[in-house]
């Protein structure tokens, strides 16, 4: 890792193996190799066995679904891959879901940022299938109601960890409550995904049951996060749910940017 740069820990956490995620981790190794100041790794619990070589394997998760619910699933938590992260990287850590291919153009806008981040989410951008990274690129459309990839610098992380709540990883509710809650609680500018930062091959999305681990983190939005609950619908209804082109979501408009900023100041924590 070079010193004199903004050093980047990417993350992810993987289960089973298939070919999204192969090409996630793939992902990795292209960043790692093309920039000195990136390193990655694979954050996993204690026991689980990982059939991915050339990438360091962080197994330090204790906690996983099963200790909160009954359930056979094994899901981790969020809140504890991000602990592991910022206490393994020097100053910003990268987590991603594991079918998320993320760009060179991620890693510039973090380095060459004028004025440091601090945290924000970031939605996917939907292509064709690929079977390679040499392959084009092909935007279908942005997700605009969910995130799969967060920035966050070590400092803000340690200042407001105590925000974040328990959700299991692998389930709804977390990534928009994670993401809200850097949106209010940070000083710099608002993201918003228009820049082509991370990609998702298109598949179709299984129906979640509501089993208990997705019943555990409903709970945990209802407890914890009511109101940001609402500030999320607000900026949903007058953004992309308001859209005509909904299926077609490529761009947050000036006008959309703008309400999201008005958001940001009126609830800023």
């Amino acid at each position: 890792m070079e010193l004199n740069k903004t050093n980047i820990l990417i993350g992810t956490n993987t289960f089973l193996k298939n070919s999204r995620q192969d090409l996630c981790i793939e992902s990795l190794k292209k960043l790692r190799k093309k920039n000195n100041n990136v390193d990655i790794c694979l954050v996993q619990h204690i026991d689980d066995n990982v059939c991915y070589y050339d990438i360091e394997v962080v197994k330090e998760l204790s906690r996983d679904s099963s200790q909160f619910v009954k359930t056979n699933k094994k899901l981790p938590l969020v809140n504890d891959i991000f602990d592991v992260l910022s206490e393994r990287c020097r100053d910003y850590f990268v987590f991603c879901n594991s079918d998320i291919i993320l760009s060179q153009q991620l890693i510039d806008k973090i380095t060459n940022a004028k004025t440091p981040f601090e945290a924000f989410g970031i939605s996917r951008i939907d292509i064709p299938n690929i079977n390679s990274l040499s392959e084009s690129f092909i935007p279908i459309r942005m997700e605009p109601a969910g995130f799969d990839c967060w920035v966050v610098s070590k400092k803000w992380w340690k200042n407001n960890r105590h925000l974040f709540k328990d959700y299991f990883l692998g389930r709804p509710f977390f990534d928009v409550h994670y993401t809200m809650l850097m949106l209010l609680h940070t000083y710099s500018d608002i993201h918003v995904s228009n820049e082509r930062l991370i990609y998702h091959i298109k598949h179709p999305s299984p129906a979640f049951q509501r089993d208990e681990c997705y019943l555990f983190n409903e709970t945990q939005t209802n407890k914890y996060y009511i109101d940001q609950e609402a500030i999320w619908g607000s900026i949903s209804n007058n953004t992309f749910l308001k859209r005509q082109d909904y299926g077609k979501f490529l761009d947050f408009n000036p006008k959309e940017v703008d309400f999201i900023k008005q958001i940001k100041t009126a609830h800023q924590k």
